[in-house]
């Protein structure tokens, strides 16, 4: 967007949970966003209860920067979330190619 941010989410069937399709979809998103687009910052937020989805925001270069408590209504119950950011010249330093460890 014009402030040179953006924000990555998904949702993902559990029928293919652990597969590394969402950490793969993930890692070209934010590639795209800062080869291409060239942004400044890529942000992602997952749910506290979810380690899964966090480690996933993890293996893009994404570094934890905090917790909102219940910031989101899921289902009628208000939830934390766990909020995550890279800057481009952080994901630059390393290798973030997909498929890369």
């Amino acid at each position: 967007n014009s402030d040179g941010h953006a924000e990555i989410a998904y949702w993902l069937s559990p029928d293919v949970h652990g597969d590394g399709i969402m950490t793969e979809a993930a890692r070209l998103l934010v590639r795209y966003a800062f080869e291409e687009l060239r942004l400044h910052r890529v942000r992602g937020r997952a749910l506290a209860t979810n380690p899964a989805s966090q480690r996933v925001l993890e293996k893009t270069g994404m570094q934890r920067e905090g917790v909102m408590r219940e910031a989101e209504n899921v289902n009628g119950e208000y939830v934390d979330m766990v909020y995550f950011g890279v800057l481009r010249e952080e994901w630059e330093e390393r290798d973030w190619r997909v498929g890369a460890q």
